[in-house]
């Protein structure tokens, strides 16, 4: 059974099908201070290697781009980065990285898809879809 979520609008990279298992945010994230690419982890969502990563802003400097970068440069990139606003610095970081870069469409609050963590996901061209 599956359930779309989302409507996206694909920014950077993707394919027919990304999909991976969700990790939520709904407070905005910092590459730079919250980061650590060599082991796949950002503070406050853990492990993001091969997972999809949702969250409503990014925050930080312009270093936060080679931040991104490197999550792919040590092999432990996310699968797809969904936002709810994409900025600049993120988008260059996900260029860089060959990371998927997805802008949330249509309205959502992000807490409310808080409780969607641990479950698998896939973004089906312009759709966020739960899969169970």
């Amino acid at each position: 059974m599956s359930k779309a979520v989302a409507r996206l609008k694909r920014v950077v990279g993707g394919g027919d099908n990304v999909c991976g298992e969700l990790v939520v945010a709904d407070e905005p994230i910092s590459f730079l201070g919250d980061a650590v690419p060599e082991k796949g982890f950002i503070r406050g969502l853990g492990d993001v290697a091969g997972r999809i990563v949702v969250y409503p802003a990014a925050i930080g400097s312009t270093v936060s781009s080679y931040k991104i970068y490197g999550f792919s440069y040590y092999g432990k990139a996310p699968a797809a980065l969904v936002t709810g606003k994409v900025d600049p610095v993120t988008l260059i970081g996900c260029v860089l990285g060959g990371i998927p870069l997805y802008e949330i469409e249509e309205p959502i609050e992000l807490p409310d898809l808080r409780g969607l963590s641990g479950r698998r996901a896939c973004i089906v061209g312009d759709l966020l879809v739960l899969v169970d």
